[in-house]
């Protein structure tokens, strides 16, 4: 047997690709994905949720294939959803859907900004924001500027 065909029979065993923690006052959860990155469809995912203290239920872990993940995630998005209404999305296509989702929900910027889980946006989500702040900053100065007039 060559030194190659030797180096490819070695066992390749699975490695952590990723891995990630929230946490609250009561509890967290972490997740891991084990696996291969050649070979994703026989990666899986590792959730696990602590509760603090002196919780009503126990932790809780659960190790997901690939395929037990596809399953739960069409369970949820179509079978569920209908019940659940976790997946509300707002899907804005142009200017004039943005316009009318505004004019129907004016108080929409407040209601983001405002959202205990402002802090867990994404960068580019927050620098959407600092846009948008500078914007509102420049249309004010410039209704101010006109009054000055």
């Amino acid at each position: 047997m060559t030194s190659a065909e030797k180096e490819l029979k070695k066992p390749n065993p699975p490695k952590q690709l990723r891995s990630d923690t929230r946490q609250w006052s009561s509890g967290r959860v972490k997740f891991a994905v084990i696996g291969w990155k050649n070979k994703p469809e026989r990666n899986y995912i590792i959730f696990e949720k602590n509760f603090y203290g002196k919780a009503q239920w126990p932790d809780q872990k659960f190790n997901l294939r690939y395929k037990d993940w596809v399953n739960l995630k069409k369970l949820i998005d179509e079978d569920l959803n209908s019940d659940t209404k976790w997946e509300q999305k707002i899907t804005v296509i142009d200017q004039d859907s943005l316009s009318d989702l505004i004019q129907k929900n004016p108080d929409i910027i407040k209601k983001v900004l405002s959202n205990q889980n402002i802090l867990k946006l994404s960068d580019a989500s927050l620098e959407s924001l600092d846009q948008l702040a500078v914007k509102l900053y420049e249309i004010k100065a410039e209704k101010i500027n006109l009054i000055l007039k």
